[in-house]
């Protein structure tokens, strides 16, 4: 028995020997609502008679499929078909109402048939139900048999394959489209089998489900799933496999909420209209991880905030990576409050880990935008060579840069500055370069272990501008000027005296300045303090000295010294005669003069003293009652009593 597998598609119908070439297989329409095509062209009519020719709504993922409008639609192919014994049929199809079961098609050979409906597989002697998918999304279906038949079966007519409505029934007529049938008479099994899947998987935009690798014709695994338990969601490719009849040049999963097209050079309104070319055995795959299409603000480059969903692209073949390709991403569902879609860049990391490390992060600026999608032109994948990329989307941000004094100038030795920096939005990495008076003086990236916690130290008196250039080539400057500070001062002021009405002394430095100060009292007596104010009750030399964190200083010494005049007593000091006596005690021999005045301030009396250190003086009789101030001189002290007259 020779060996065939079939090919039902769109475009051509052939049979194909093993080994032989192919040839046109001649076919013919059996309903009248469909009219008769060559492997060029075709026209299908609604049940109206109104004609419909090739469009976008008769494609899936780009590919021409043919569009069954009616419920009894139905296609007769006239094969050379003998025996079903061993048989492998892969299927590709979406139906317009999967709520209901309906038929796919039937295969007639010399002796037994074989049907596929979409809940169920049976051939002459048994059937197979299986769970129906409930999703309106394109499907790839494998049936495989080996049997004997037990009664051989005589048609009236030639083995021939049915599509659509062949059981001329309305409840079970299909409606919707079929994309590909491809029949074998014989049972693929393994990698044979996978290597068929993933080929029409890729056409057509269909994730596999079996968790197996996908394979080339050349056995290569073209996309790993065994151990990738995150990236396997909408599997879609682009690539080109001579072997397995494949041309994929754009492509997106069929599959819901896939969100992304890519295809190689510009993405146009078909498949075939794509004139890109790419090398036999090249492929460029990619996959999501599952998760929402939403930003995630705890997973970030820098300060950027990354798109919860990311994409994984597996390259291979030759020269894979230098193709040029187009990414269309969705935007119709997804940007409510998330930013404008404007905002938006598509982000890869090359590593292909997913860690989106800043310094290896490439970013691509959307290139346009519609209503519905933003556009990324020239993106190539996997240049570095890793064999894959993971990307995914972050919403840009203003480029901003904040320059602060964190120490100021040393006032002695004009140096030891430090200005620290801070950088808000943009996209990391960034360069930057310090200018000091217009002059670059440094430059560095942000990958950079150069200026620790971000702390530019050792600057001089100057104007310094720092300029950051982010990813984008986004360019911010800040200016920032180092001055010498002013100088402080301290005065303590004249040399005092400690007295018998004011025992204790205040001393005040206090400095009036934005920065701090550093506040040390020493004195000749031992006393010490940290304080600005002090109170002192000895004698002695009161040093003060005052240092700012810039390291300015400033100092002031002022003698307390003690008193003279040890007693000064007046008695009786409340006098009915107007007598009284004056008594003066001194630390040292000296002179005195005592003066009396009025409440009026004028002087009375005056009484002087020679050379002693205590004296017991009667004062000059006063008639007149009243309040009167009586003052003591001596040659480094000034005392003064009230005396009240009776």
């Amino acid at each position: 028995m020779k060996s065939y597998y079939y090919t039902l598609s769109l475009l051509f119908f052939t049979i194909t020997s093993i080994g032989q070439s192919k040839q046109n297989l001649k076919f013919q329409l059996t309903n009248t609502n469909l009219k008769s095509f060559t492997s060029t062209e075709y026209v299908l009519e609604h049940g109206s008679g109104e004609e419909i020719s090739q469009s976008q709504e008769h494609l899936i993922n780009f590919n021409p499929v043919i569009l069954f409008n009616d419920d009894n639609d139905y296609l007769s192919v006239l094969t050379d078909i003998d025996k079903l014994s061993q048989l492998t049929v892969f299927t590709v199809y979406n139906i317009e109402n999967n709520t209901v079961n309906k038929d796919i098609w039937k295969i007639y050979g010399e002796d037994s048939f074989v049907v596929l409906r979409t809940d169920r597989a049976n051939n002459s002697d048994m059937y197979l139900e299986y769970e129906k998918e409930s999703k309106k999304e394109p499907l790839l279906n494998t049936y495989t048999q080996m049997y004997r038949p037990k009664a051989t079966t005589s048609y009236e007519q030639e083995p021939h394959v049915l599509l659509g409505d062949f059981s001329h029934t309305e409840a079970s007529g299909f409606k919707g489209s079929i994309a590909e049938v491809l029949i074998y008479n014989k049972v693929l099994r393994g990698k044979k089998k996978q290597i068929v899947e993933t080929a029409l998987a890729l056409k057509y935009g269909i994730t596999l489900t079996n968790g197996k690798d996908y394979l080339s014709s050349s056995k290569d695994k073209i996309y790993n799933l065994k151990g990738n338990d995150i990236f396997k969601h909408r599997i879609a490719g682009i690539g080109r496999d001579d072997k397995s009849n494949l041309l994929q040049k754009q492509s997106h999963s069929t599959k819901e909420n896939s969100l992304i097209t890519v295809g190689l050079g510009d993405i146009v309104s078909t498949n075939k209209e794509n004139s890109t070319s790419i090398n036999d055995q090249s492929f460029i795959i990619w996959a999501d991880n599952d998760q929402d299409p939403i930003l995630d603000k705890n997973n970030q480059v820098s300060q950027v905030s990354l798109m919860k969903r990311q994409w994984k692209v597996q390259v291979t073949g030759m020269l894979a990576s230098e193709l040029s390709t187009q990414l269309k991403f969705d935007t119709s569902s997804i940007f409510s409050g998330e930013g404008k879609a404007n905002e938006y860049l598509l982000v890869i990391d090359p590593s292909g880990e997913g860690s989106f490390i800043s310094e290896k992060v490439k970013y691509i600026d959307i290139s346009l935008i519609d209503d519905n999608s933003l556009t990324f032109n020239n993106i190539k994948w996997d240049e570095d060579g890793s064999g894959s990329d993971v990307f995914t989307f972050a919403l840009k941000s203003e480029l901003e840069i904040v320059l602060e004094e964190v120490a100021p100038l040393n006032c002695k030795t004009n140096n030891n500055a430090i200005l620290s920096y801070e950088v808000q939005g943009g996209m990391p990495p960034y360069y930057f370069e310090l200018s000091k008076n217009d002059n670059i003086i440094d430059h560095w990236k942000s990958t950079d272990i150069h200026h620790q916690d971000n702390h530019i130290k050792q600057l001089t008196e100057g104007k310094y501008t720092l300029k950051a250039i982010d990813a984008l080539q986004t360019k911010v400057e800040v200016d920032y000027t180092l001055e010498l500070p002013q100088a402080i001062a301290v005065n303590l002021g004249e040399d005092r005296r400690l007295s018998l009405d004011n025992l204790e002394i205040i001393l005040d430095a206090s400095a009036t300045s934005n920065e701090k100060m550093n506040y040390i009292w020493t004195s000749s007596n031992g006393f010490t303090s940290n304080s600005p104010q002090i109170q002192v009750n000895e004698p002695g030399a009161y040093t003060i000295t005052i240092t700012t964190e810039n390291g300015c200083t400033a100092s002031d010494t002022i003698k307390i010294k003690d008193s003279i005049i040890t007693s000064f007593i007046l008695f009786p000091n409340q006098s009915r005669d107007g007598n009284y006596t004056i008594q003066v005690k001194l630390s040292k021999q000296e002179d005195i003069t005592i003066k009396v005045f009025d409440i009026t301030g004028r002087q009375l009396s005056t009484i002087k003293g020679k050379n002693k250190s205590m004296y017991s003086i009667p004062g000059q009789h006063i008639s007149a009652a009243g309040i009167y101030n009586v003052v003591l001189e001596s040659a480094s002290q000034n005392e003064s009593r009230k005396l009240i007259i009776d």
